[in-house]
């Protein structure tokens, strides 16, 4: 069997343009040569298990770049990372194939392009194009024309909330494995759908994505065909390819890989008037009394959905901490992550057992500021989140602070910080699974918080993450597009792109 050196790579960023500044580095994980197979990185550890199964396989580590959900890249720390991986290739080859764990909604300040594409059409004008690229995507991406061009095979996320990363990385590497080993030449077709949609309307645990993605593997497994994947694609920035997608992958029939993308877009789209919001959402203050009502059976865990810096969001908004205070009858709250790196420095100037008033809000930088006075004890402070009881984490190095305004605790942070599992709160001194209520920035739970949660309430806040993307200004967007234009037609051939190859 002939040997095959495998490169693999990745820059996974899903970006929020509304979000003020750029992506702060300092937040960023890079690993490099043997890092990327040892470090167990989110979507690559698939790539990599599958590449291992392989004895012929010569695994050729390059660089990995792994960054929460944020604000863009500027347009010089992505062009220094973009050269790396460039050097790399050059220095680290000849290649038989490549795989890339993305995410396929990076953005970069200055491009007029999706960052991926940029990224894969450098790559593809410096390797030629004979060499194979797989790339494993979240379903929260996107894939423009020029990167269905420029990538041969695509392996997408098939739920949400994600727990299939290791089998998406594991798929792109298999359609990899495969296109080199049978001599194929895959082609590509993809129906870009109008229907904009926050990943909290089309989760999979309900309704129609449920049964839409439940038959994928089905699609996957016709003769002739590759991978299938729907892409719910990222709603909130204002960019000419947003939207959702059907993306297909043949083995070498360009005729079938059309079919089958308008086929699954034609099913979608027939679909269009089932997706919402499944799960209990609510105003500000019905969500908060009802969770104080619920509170007594267990933890009840709020989603500031408005603000939510796991698709980007600052962080930085104190509209639901505000709300609580205002409702003593709620009882005890716990509001989390708030970035406010001024009442974080005053927190630690006053020390431990102080008491300090602090103005809510004055800190906005992605809504206005309200300025709205507080006064808080300061129960705990800290340089840095390093929980030990989840080495898997890592840790944010940034000072934060933990303060008690009567009924409600609050904590806030020098810098953006997701905290998606329950040991970051205990980290903190919190008790995640006490009676009362938790709010967290987030829009759906992460699973680690969805198994300890007794219920789970989303808050349709205010903020550039907010659910009803009518209140949000769109300039770039290909209209018509749903929700904006109810009661408009479209058929699948509008939408539909192939790999251009004739």
């Amino acid at each position: 069997m002939k040997r095959l050196r495998i490169g693999v790579f990745g820059m996974s960023q899903e970006a929020m343009l509304a979000t003020p500044g750029h992506l702060d580095p300092r937040t960023v994980l890079i690993s490099r040569g043997a890092e990327v197979v040892e470090n167990d990185l989110w979507v690559v550890r698939g790539i990599v298990r599958a590449l291992r199964e392989d004895p012929a396989v010569e695994i050729v580590p390059l660089m990995v770049v792994r960054c929460r959900a944020s604000a863009p890249f500027s347009r010089d720390f992505f062009e220094a990372c973009k050269a790396e991986i460039l050097s790399l290739l050059a220095a680290k080859g000849p290649f038989d194939g490549l795989v890339a764990g993305n995410h396929g909604a990076m953005e970069v300040d200055g491009l007029a392009v999706s960052g991926d594409t940029d990224l894969i059409g450098a790559i593809r004008a410096q390797v030629g194009p004979a060499l194979p690229i797989a790339m494993a995507l979240d379903m929260h991406g996107h894939v423009p024309p020029p990167l269905l061009r420029d990538a041969q095979a695509f392996a997408v996320f098939r739920t949400a909330p994600h727990r299939d990363d290791d089998g998406t990385g594991y798929r792109a590497a298999r359609m990899l494995l495969r296109i080199l080993r049978e001599g194929l030449n895959p082609r590509r077709a993809a129906v870009h759908i109008p229907l904009f949609l926050p990943g909290e309307m089309a989760m999979t645990d309900y309704e129609p994505m449920r049964s839409l993605y439940a038959a994928l593997p089905g699609i996957d497994r016709r003769p002739g065909i590759l991978g299938a994947d729907y892409m719910v694609g990222f709603a909130w920035n204002d960019r000419p390819w947003i939207g959702m997608a059907a993306v297909v992958t043949a083995e070498g029939d360009p005729e079938l890989a059309r079919a089958v993308a308008l086929e699954m877009a034609a099913t979608l789209w027939a679909r269009r008037d089932e997706f919402g919001l499944r799960m209990a959402a609510r105003e500000v203050g019905d969500g908060l009394e009802e969770a104080g009502r619920l509170a007594t059976e267990g933890p009840v865990y709020l989603s500031d959905a408005g603000d939510n810096v796991t698709a980007g969001a600052y962080g930085d908004l104190t509209l639901v901490l505000q709300a609580a205070l205002a409702r003593p009858a709620i009882g005890p709250t716990v509001v989390c992550n708030i970035i406010a790196p001024e009442a974080v420095a005053q927190c630690h100037a006053a020390g431990i057992g102080a008491t300090l008033t602090l103005q809510l809000g004055a800190e906005h930088l992605s809504r206005p500021a309200t300025a709205v006075p507080a006064t808080g004890v300061v129960e705990a402070l800290g340089e840095s989140l390093n929980p030990a009881s989840a080495a898997h984490l890592r840790a944010v190095t940034a000072p934060w602070a933990r303060v008690r305004f009567g009924h409600v605790t609050a904590t806030f942070h020098a810098r953006r910080i997701q905290i998606t599992t329950p040991h970051l709160l205990e980290a903190m001194g919190i008790d995640p699974r006490a009676p009362g209520i938790f709010v967290f920035k987030v829009g759906y739970l992460h699973p680690e918080l969805e198994d300890v949660g007794a219920r789970h309430i989303l808050l349709l806040s205010d903020g550039t993450s907010n659910l009803d993307l009518t209140r949000l200004p769109y300039a770039q967007i290909r209209r018509p597009a749903l929700p904006f234009d109810p009661g408009m037609q479209w058929s699948p051939e509008q939408g539909l792109a192939t790999d251009g190859q004739g």
